[in-house]
């Protein structure tokens, strides 16, 4: 063989062997050392962040926020959470309900004592892509569950090298609202393509599945645990509401149920007010707010995850994207028979 043939093959070699491992992102690329707000030494919670490949022809990855547990337990877990939406950050979750940190004030985060972490590895992650921090191009969106599941499986591969930790957990997925289309279809092909992983359960709540369904049955079960006294006004009301959502549905209008639906104080339903312009709880300014109690803790929370997402994005991305996905249309599957439990 020639000496230069010989040359470029052992280069080709190198490039192609020993380079991969030599560049490839290991754990410490994505460890996140403090937080902007969080005093010096306060917490000792380990944490990982950042954005993980899916679809690079056109810039798209997932942004994760991962908790390792605070304290040892019987088994290794980790809970894999999902917000819904659909295009719904799962870092609402991460700051508001079930994560580590907590606001005391505006300028000060604590510890949450009702924090998941506490017994269990947390893994927060926005998905699909373009939701929250995650990104793609602006032509590139995804539309199907199918598709959706996929991506997420490309995610969770990538994620094991980094983390290959995660093959020896117990792993739950988690969610709530439209993450109950998302959940069953990232279980059912887990269960059909990646065997490897030990997927124990699925817990949802309040899950967005079958909407035809689930609202013919909000009023029986109101009038069955006493919160609606039958054939009063307010069970009236709630009736014509009801059948104004089902037309919507069946319509695919989405506008039309979103029109249908009232908000009292952005805290939640309120069937009898006759608003016809609902706001959104998640945009109310002051207290009516709810978990997030103004609109000046979201623009904190924001910055302060922004400051993860530029100092530990290792994928090049140029935007990120806060958008709202097409809805899904497609029926939630039939799972396949197994131990898996579901909550």
């Amino acid at each position: 063989m020639h000496p230069l043939s010989s040359m470029v093959t052992k280069l080709l070699i190198f490039f192609s062997i020993i380079a991969p491992l030599t560049f490839a992102l290991q754990a410490t690329d994505f460890y996140v050392q403090d937080l902007p707000l969080l005093p010096k030494g306060a917490s000792s919670i380990r944490m990982h962040a950042g954005l993980l490949p899916v679809n690079p022809q056109h810039n798209g990855s997932l942004f994760f926020w991962h908790f390792e547990k605070k304290y040892p337990s019987d088994k290794l877990r980790t809970v894999i959470w999902l917000d819904g939406g659909p295009g719904c950050s799962s870092m609402a979750a991460a700051w508001t309900e079930i994560g580590p940190f907590r606001f005391q004030d505006e300028n000060t985060i604590i510890e949450n004592d009702g924090s998941w972490h506490l017994y269990t590895n947390l893994l927060f992650v926005d998905q699909p892509v373009g939701t929250g921090f995650s990104t793609i191009d602006t032509d590139s969106f995804i539309h199907e569950l199918d598709e959706m599941a996929n991506q997420f499986l490309s995610f969770l591969d990538q994620y094991m090298k980094i983390f290959p930790e995660l093959l020896e957990n117990d792993i739950y997925l988690a969610g709530i609202s439209f993450a109950g289309q998302f959940i069953p279809y990232i279980a059912k092909a887990i269960l059909e393509q990646r065997s490897t992983l030990k997927l124990r359960g699925l817990l949802i709540g309040n899950g967005w599945i079958d909407p035809v369904t689930m609202y013919k049955s909000y009023l029986p079960f109101a009038v069955a645990n006493n919160l609606v006294v039958a054939n009063s006004d307010l069970y009236n009301r709630i009736n014509i509401e009801v059948k104004r959502c089902e037309h919507a549905l069946f319509k695919q209008a989405t506008e039309a149920m979103i029109d249908g639906m009232t908000w009292n104080g952005g805290t939640g339903f309120d069937f009898g007010n006759g608003t016809s312009s609902p706001k959104d709880p998640w945009i109310v300014d002051g207290e009516s707010a709810g978990l997030i109690r103004s609109a000046h803790y979201n623009f904190i929370i924001i910055q302060i995850t922004q400051s993860l997402f530029l100092n530990h994005q290792n994928v090049a991305g140029e935007d990120v994207y806060v958008s709202e996905q097409e809805t899904f249309t497609p029926p939630s599957p039939k799972m396949k028979k197994s131990r898996m439990k579901v909550y």
